[in-house]
C-alpha cells in the first residue's frame, strides 16, 4: 500500500474478502481518497461476490477489477488502521504488528441470506448502505 505521507492507510479484513471488505475499501477509496487509501484482505479469500460488484456499481463504485489479498501475506505491511469486519475474521485474524490502531466493526454477511435473488440483492444493498454510513461517519 504505497501512499503519500499525508494519506493514512486502512486495511479491512473479513473472512473471505468477497463482500464486506471490498465494500468498505471501495467506499473509502471513492469518498475520501485525499485522506485515506484502503485495501481489503481475507483470512481465506475467494473471488468477489458478483452481487457485491453489482450493488457497489449502483452506488457509483466500480469493483469489477477487484484484487483479493490473503491477510497472512500482508500481515507485516505497515498500516495506520486494521479493521476487522466480521466476527470470524476478528477471531482468526493474524497479528498485524505494524498496524497503529486495530479495531472491529462487524457487519452481517449478506451472502448467507436465504431466499430469492431479489431478497438476496436487497440484503446486499442493506449491508452496502450500512457500510457506507459507517465509513462516512468514521472516516469522512
Amino acid at each position: 500500500m504505497n501512499r503519500p505521507r499525508d494519506i493514512r492507510t486502512i486495511l479491512f479484513v473479513s473472512f473471505q474478502n468477497a463482500v464486506r471488505s471490498p465494500m468498505a475499501e471501495g467506499f473509502v477509496n471513492h469518498l475520501v481518497p485525499s485522506r485515506y487509501r484502503a485495501a481489503g484482505a481475507g483470512i481465506e479469500p475467494r473471488e468477489i461476490d458478483p452481487l457485491t460488484v453489482q450493488v457497489m456499481k449502483e452506488a457509483g463504485v466500480d469493483l469489477s477489477s477487484y484484487q483479493n489479498l490473503r491477510a497472512g501475506r500482508v500481515s507485516d505491511t505497515a498500516t495506520d488502521f486494521l479493521v476487522t469486519l466480521s466476527d470470524r475474521a476478528m477471531k482468526l485474524c493474524p497479528l498485524f504488528p505494524n498496524a497503529q490502531i486495530n479495531f472491529h466493526k462487524g457487519f452481517p454477511d449478506p451472502s448467507q441470506t436465504p431466499g430469492t435473488e431479489k431478497e438476496r440483492l436487497e440484503a446486499f444493498r442493506k449491508t452496502r448502505d450500512h457500510i457506507r454510513e459507517w465509513v462516512e461517519k468514521t472516516f469522512g
